[in-house]
């Protein structure tokens, strides 16, 4: 009898370690110097990793949905120590990692505190993708160039290219750190959430030229910083509780357009000779609407400068702007001179007060001291009221625009449903006006639908 209940013990225990072996967590440790490539699954998650782990040359690493990768945290950043710590996922090769909405490939920090290094594309194939992934707690590394200091949690090295979309990018330094791409490739940066990233969302210099698209960029010191000779597109993007929106230094030659910029300092800066297109965007709640320092020159084209507690536009050593078909609606001056050489010009442009210093100047067809009659500024709804039954309401800024063909709303207008008509002030307006529907991919909480446009009340939660 007590043999058999022995027996019987001896199996049931057998049957627990089965069924607790069978349903482990599968685990894959990767230490420093491996190389990776091959496929990821979600089925052998998590994988380990520590050091610095390789893609090479030549080889792909697939990564599939609901992978999980957890990186070892270290305290040590110079890369030229005998000390360095880091976790580094080095991308010689081609990197495959495709989420889905719902089960997304995930890179984070194996413990509960600290953080692991970054994803370093170096020299790596130009069809390299992260879609649908979360990148959160990543460091800096320090010494892997030269007197250089990488903070990307996704970093891409000169000539190495990589399509980034969907991804929720968290808790980093950086989000995206950019150097000079592959000319005959683009970087794409499109339809991602960067949030409480402590330095930057994105950081684009030496000469490269990522396209940034429908993005949101929240509780960060800076959205988007460009430095050296960059030459990003920016457009269709929400930047909502942060300092600055967006940041030129040296020679960068930005195109920013249809984006809502929401920041408690700068909405755009620009220093050290810069030459930037504004066109089709709305600054609001700002500090100073657009600052410009040290010869920097832009031309602002269809924005609206709104709810500003300091002055629309501050100038600064020798530096130059031209606004047409725009709007500047604030309580506070419009234009601030801190010199006596810079200057600002004027057309088609409507501003609240008509006395200006004398290094304003008015070229043609400006609209002073009457309200552009925006439909709901509060809720950010800058579309203009066209109600031709309440002519009182009526936007002066409707076809008040530069009357060339060329300047002419694109299609149909958003603001009045009409087909064909001159340019309206505002953001609303001209032939680059997106329609800021923002409705391709980019879904947005609190969001209200008026008619086929989608409008974003969620930019201040």
């Amino acid at each position: 009898m007590k043999s058999n209940t022995k027996l019987i013990l001896k199996a049931v225990l057998f049957g627990l370690f089965l069924i607790f072996t069978f349903n482990m967590p599968a685990k894959v440790v990767l230490k420093n110097g491996d190389v990776a490539y091959g496929n990821w699954t979600k089925s052998h998650s998590p994988y380990i990793l520590s050091g610095e782990i390789i893609v090479p040359q030549g080889k792909t690493l697939n990564i599939e949905p609901g992978t999980l990768i957890k990186c070892k945290v270290g305290d040590n950043n110079d890369y030229s120590s005998d000390k360095f710590d880091q976790t580094i996922i080095r991308v010689n090769g081609k990197l495959v990692a495709l989420g889905e909405p719902e089960n997304r490939v995930t890179f984070t920090r194996y413990s509960n505190a600290g953080n692991w290094g970054m994803i370093l594309f170096d020299n790596s194939d130009p069809e390299s993708i992260l879609d649908y992934c979360n990148i959160e707690y990543c460091s800096k590394i320090t010494n892997l160039i030269e007197a250089t200091v990488l903070k990307g949690a996704i970093t891409l090295l000169p000539n190495s290219n990589a399509k980034i979309y969907n991804c929720n990018i968290e808790n980093n330094i950086v989000g995206i750190q950019v150097s000079k791409t592959d000319q005959t490739k683009t970087t794409y940066i499109y339809n991602n959430k960067f949030n409480n990233n402590r330095t930057a969302g994105i950081i684009c210099y030496n000469s490269s030229d990522p396209i940034i698209e429908k993005n949101i960029i929240e509780n960060s010191k800076t959205g988007i910083i460009c430095i050296r000779y960059s030459e990003p597109e920016i457009k269709n993007n929400i930047f909502r509780n942060i300092s600055e929106g967006i940041i030129c230094y040296y020679k960068s030659n930005a195109m920013i357009s249809n984006n809502f910029i929401n920041a408690s300092s700068d909405g755009i800066m620009l220093m050290n000779k810069n030459t930037v297109e504004i066109i089709n965007n709305i600054i609001v709640g700002s500090k100073f609407g657009i600052s410009l320092e040290n010869e920097s020159n832009i031309l602002i084209e269809n924005t609206v400068i709104s709810d500003i507690m300091v002055c629309g536009l501050k100038l600064d050593h020798r530096s130059s702007a031209h606004l047409q078909n725009s709007v500047i609606w604030n309580e506070v001056p419009e234009f601030w001179f801190n010199d006596d050489q810079s200057k600002v010009s004027l057309s088609y442009t409507l501003i609240k007060n008509s006395y200006q210093p004398n290094q304003v100047i008015d070229i043609t067809g400006n609209i002073y001291g009457k309200n552009p009659q925006f439909i709901n500024p509060e809720s950010y709804d800058f579309r203009l009221n066209c109600d031709v039954l309440n002519l009182e309401n009526f936007s002066p800024c409707i076809d008040g625009g530069n009357p060339e063909i060329k300047y002419c709303d694109a299609s149909r207008s958003v603001n009045t449903g009409l087909w064909g008509t001159k340019n309206d002030l505002g953001a609303f307006g001209g032939q680059k006006n997106s329609s800021w529907s923002l409705r391709d991919k980019i879904t947005l909480e609190f969001s209200t639908v008026f008619e086929d446009i989608q409008f974003t009340q969620l930019f201040i939660k």
